[in-house]
């Protein structure tokens, strides 16, 4: 199965919303912000060669986790394909399991307060790249496709998460809490409201993907998610 029809790739059309997409034989492009990003289809055999394909796109495939060896709780994710050494490996996690209805205590819609979010949000990704995803969910929100919840006061929030949907599959799309207010609580709380938002609309999947050891892979597995595919990125050299 190629790369685009597995669960990382198959919603960023959800996630990232008006994204310019372009099909090719082989792979997909797409034009963000902060420059292309080409998504294999296959584990590439000459990482190099793509890279000069490329001409300086970012590289990035997903595969499927082994079928013969089940994953194991805190073990490490591994690939059916070996990753090149200049492969960044990161880990494709998913939800199904059914939530109680209603927001955790704290939780609340973010309001006109888009820069503070994106200050927030920059700190895990590039700054035009936050608020350019940002601006999009916050206009799928309006169309009833999407949430962005926020914990903390008015105007100063410590804490963003947004969550993009279509019928069936739902995608965490950004998740940040401030430094002074990091393990205490915060990120499970807006992680299990983002959670609820998208299952009082529709009860379905939701994937999101994080570094491998990061804390947010212990906060994916705290509220039942588990890993399902890897996801692969080369950056630009």
């Amino acid at each position: 199965m190629h790369s685009r029809e597995l669960p990382a790739f198959r919603t960023l059309s959800h996630a990232w919303p008006g994204v310019a997409r372009e099909e090719r034989d082989d792979h997909v492009v797409l034009a963000l912000p902060v420059g292309e990003r080409w998504v294999l289809d296959d584990p590439p055999d000459d990482v190099g060669a793509w890279q000069q394909r490329a001409g300086g796109a970012e590289l990035w495939w997903e595969d499927r986790l082994s079928s013969t060896r089940p994953v194991v709780q805190g073990s490490a994710v591994r690939a059916v394909a070996a990753p090149p050494p200049a492969a960044e490996e990161l880990h494709c996690f998913m939800h199904d399991a059914e939530l109680d209805p209603g927001r955790p205590e704290g939780v609340r819609d973010l309001g006109d307060e888009l820069d503070a979010a994106v200050a927030l949000l920059a700190e895990a990704m590039p700054e035009a790249l936050a608020r350019w995803q940002l601006e999009a969910q916050l206009r799928a929100r309006e169309d009833e496709w999407a949430a962005v919840l926020a914990t903390g006061p008015v105007g100063a929030p410590t804490g963003v998460i947004s969550v993009t949907w279509d019928g069936r599959e739902a995608r965490i799309t950004g998740l940040a809490v401030h430094r002074d207010h990091r393990r205490t609580g915060l990120g499970r709380a807006l992680l299990l409201g983002a959670l609820q938002e998208w299952q009082g609309v529709a009860f379905g999947t939701a994937y999101a993907v994080t570094e491998p050891g990061s804390p947010a892979e212990a906060l994916f597995r705290s509220v039942e998610m588990r890993p399902v595919t890897s996801v692969f990125r080369v950056a630009r050299r």
